[in-house]
């Protein structure tokens, strides 16, 4: 299951949001670059089900069914996290854990298959990191070594609030006849050497204009953004943003 890193609501209102969920267990199956897909050609599956008054969602590798991640949220998407969310390397030594209040990310620690801290950071009320901390794989800290660093709007996090409230226009739903509620459109994007974005789109489309405004708006944000470094090297890798519109009575 890949990580949301510092996903930025815009709304036109808030609204109060309830979800009515069946309380089966689902299983899905994914293919590597965790795109769904059938049984046979699957490398990782997902287990969700109602425990304790939320949802839990457990991913699996196909190969040896040993555990990927494990957490719990608010609804069947589990995308309102709450609590502890754990990632696991395929040996099953533990690979990451953040923790979640409020639905928001608290703190976050990521570790070398060789139990060694890799990376740890708290955050903010907005998703951004503070208090960043790396280290090579023997425990020790170079700062000519990045173990981690995710990616970044280049200006800072005030620069891209006010691209967005510059640039996207919320009233989109509105005006093409979208009956108040909230529309949530989730966008995928990789970050080049160059800081240009490429492979954006939106994994999901609520309607009323809102999937082609949100991938509008991040394809004009291009060339303002720094890449994903893990181990000392830029990696070129699908990261998502969520965008959100909502419509109240007018």
């Amino acid at each position: 299951m890949r990580i949301f890193f510092n996903v930025l609501t815009i709304m036109l209102f808030a609204l109060p949001y309830n979800v009515n969920a069946q309380v089966d267990t689902t299983y899905k199956f994914y293919d590597e670059n965790w795109k769904e897909c059938n049984k046979d050609s699957a490398y990782y599956y997902s287990k969700v089900f109602v425990e304790a008054n939320s949802w839990h969602r457990q991913d699996f590798y196909v190969s040896n069914n040993q555990i990927q991640m494990d957490g719990y949220g608010e609804d069947s998407t589990v995308s309102k996290r709450k609590g502890s969310f754990k990632y696991y390397y395929i040996s099953g030594s533990l690979k990451s854990e953040t923790l979640y209040s409020n639905y928001r990310k608290k703190s976050s620690t990521m570790y070398y298959e060789n139990g060694q801290k890799k990376y740890s950071a708290s955050y903010d009320t907005t998703g951004y990191e503070m208090d960043e901390q790396s280290w090579m794989p023997d425990g020790s800290q170079n700062a000519s070594y990045t173990a981690y660093r995710p990616i970044r709007f280049k200006e800072g996090k005030s620069a891209w609030i006010k691209f967005l409230m510059k640039n996207l226009n919320v009233d989109i739903p509105y005006k093409n006849g979208a009956p108040i509620g909230k529309y949530t459109v989730t966008i995928s994007f990789v970050v080049s050497s160059s800081g240009e974005l490429k492979n954006v789109f939106a994994e999901n489309d609520p309607g009323y204009g809102t999937a082609d405004e949100a991938v509008r708006v991040m394809k004009k944000s291009s060339k303002h953004w720094t890449p994903l470094i893990e181990d000392n090297k830029i990696q070129e890798k699908a990261e998502l943003r969520k965008f959100t519109f909502v419509v109240n009575e007018q």
